[in-house]
């Protein structure tokens, strides 16, 4: 095979699974570096890398079965262009299986070995061999020979899963879910609630975007769509067309429905003259408790520097919000009306949106969330005023960091439970919402 200039996002795709392979467990999201590639590029580069994350559990199954040697031991690059190959040839129905391969196999030789090209070119022949028929507007029924897909299933030329009789290892290896988790959900939600939480995760979720109450819908023609929640709308544009649309008013923000809920819950439920978010990350829910609280004094915090320097700059114009340093927050004790808690998380309610969590999900992962959790609440409610309300947030499904961490924060420090509400995910595109966990306590005044 003659060498031929290779597809830039393939080649990028690659090279990004090569170095995730490394360290597959700490996998940064952001480790897909597509600046470099044109618009289209871009958007082919993170289409692959995201089926490639979504299903690579399922993706390393069928490869195991046609290979030589297993995924694991084979060398990160070879990894990262099997893995990235298969996502295209699987469930990539748009990319022609001649142009996957033959870029696979010039990459193989180009980044690795002139040897390694027949290697790759022998396994992904196989692989292509496999996929018999896309079943399209027919939900997904167990089965030793389907794969799940979005608007379907996948038929497989032959059974390559476990029998549907072994259901948590056959949910396991058809919705690329680990063991461990679709084993807990098993236990705290049953079989049907677990099949569809594992089948939510395999969607490809919109932008969607929170606009303020007088948008003109029909303003945008073709780069907005209502949402089913008439609040917030779908964006279909560019990023760098979204940033420009976000700085047209000030409530626009990109958040979902689901994020949005619990501030949105609390307000009328909590005045206050001072607020604190004790977590704020890049600032969505402060956006929001700003509109929210416009009279009083909005206080956020976060324990990494970066994101403090960027609320910073996001909220530099508001003189009623003050961006403070953890260590300086004496100042407060006892005068705080709302605080705002959304702890970190293992994000089992937004794996469509962030697909990489499930593989860092076990049960150590989850005890030393609960442990932060309970050092994070155990800091920030010394601050709470008499009489104030603490909001407890995640983005978990998890009993261990949602109801129990209610429970026990409510006996710990005396709170009063108000409001205790589980949101899985569901729906797509219009109705597509994440899933969430919320409480609103409150403290005796004295």
């Amino acid at each position: 095979m003659a060498s031929h200039s290779v597809s830039p996002a393939r080649a990028v795709v690659a090279e990004s699974l090569a170095s995730v392979s490394r360290s597959f467990i700490d996998f940064d999201p952001d480790a897909l570096s597509c600046d470099r590639l044109d618009l289209r590029d871009r958007r082919l580069a993170l289409r692959i890398g995201r089926h490639a994350m979504q299903r690579w559990i399922t993706i390393e199954h069928l490869l195991d079965r046609i290979g030589n040697q297993p995924l694991w031991a084979l060398e990160p690059m070879l990894r990262g262009i099997l893995v990235s190959a298969a996502a295209q040839l699987v469930f990539m129905d748009r990319q022609p299986a001649h142009a996957v391969v033959n870029d696979s196999v010039q990459l193989a030789r180009d980044r690795i070995r002139p040897g390694a090209g027949g290697l790759v070119n022998a396994v992904l022949r196989r692989l292509s061999g496999l996929v018999d028929q896309r079943v399209t507007h027919s939900a997904w029924t167990p089965g030793p020979d389907r794969l799940p897909l979005e608007d379907g299933y996948l038929r497989l030329v032959e059974p390559c899963l476990p029998p549907p009789g072994q259901w948590l290892d056959h949910l396991t290896l058809a919705t690329s879910h680990p063991s461990q988790l679709v084993a807990r959900w098993s236990k705290q939600y049953g079989r049907a609630g677990t099949v569809s939480m594992c089948l939510q995760g395999l969607r490809t979720p919109p932008t969607i975007v929170a606009v303020e109450r007088d948008f003109d819908q029909g303003a945008l023609a073709g780069a907005t769509e209502p949402h089913a929640d008439e609040r917030f709308v779908l964006w279909h544009r560019s990023r760098d067309e979204l940033t420009e649309f976000l700085r047209g008013h000030s409530d626009r923000r990109v958040q979902d429905p689901a994020t949005a809920e619990p501030v949105s819950a609390v307000v009328p439920m909590a005045p206050a003259r001072c607020v604190l978010d004790y977590c704020a990350g890049r600032g969505t829910k402060t956006a929001q408790l700003l509109g929210g609280y416009g009279d009083a004094r909005i206080v956020a915090t976060d324990i990494c520097a970066d994101r403090r320097a960027a609320l910073r700059r996001r909220f530099s114009d508001r003189a009623n919000l003050q961006v403070a340093e953890p260590g300086a927050l004496q100042p407060f004790t006892g005068g705080v009306d709302l605080l705002v808690l959304d702890v970190p998380c293992s994000n089992t309610a937004v794996l469509a949106r962030r697909p990489e969590a499930r593989y860092r999900y076990g049960r150590t992962s989850v005890d030393s969330l609960v442990a932060l959790q309970r050092q994070i609440a155990t800091s920030a409610i010394r601050l709470l005023a008499p009489g104030g309300t603490v909001l407890y947030i995640t983005c978990s499904l998890d009993e261990a960091e949602n109801q129990q961490q209610v429970r026990w924060m409510a006996e710990r420090f005396r709170l009063h439970v108000l409001q205790s509400v589980l949101r899985p995910p569901r729906g797509r595109q219009r109705s597509y919402s994440d899933g969430c966990f919320y409480a609103v306590l409150r403290r005796r005044s004295q």
